[in-house]
């Protein structure tokens, strides 16, 4: 993937959204910005915060599972 993609989910979590650990994110992106929101899921785990995805893609899943310290909030809401 190219660094450039890591480069601006590192954007969108840490400066425009200001992403924090246990938040509660929806992620919703179309086909052609699927590298993106794999980058973007990966950021995610690695913040901690909750992740909901309308987009179907086991690889959007993994890279947050992956990213992700392992402990989650059984009841997040």
């Amino acid at each position: 993937m190219d660094e450039r993609i890591h480069d601006h989910a590192d954007v969108l979590v840490d400066w425009s959204a200001r992403i924090e650990s246990g938040d509660d994110i929806v992620l919703s992106v179309s086909e052609g910005a699927h590298d993106l929101g794999v980058a973007v899921a990966a950021k995610l785990g690695e913040r901690g915060a909750n992740l909901l995805t309308t987009y179907g893609s086991a690889e959007v899943n993994r890279a947050y599972l992956h990213a992700h310290d392992g402990e989650f909030d059984e009841d997040p809401a």
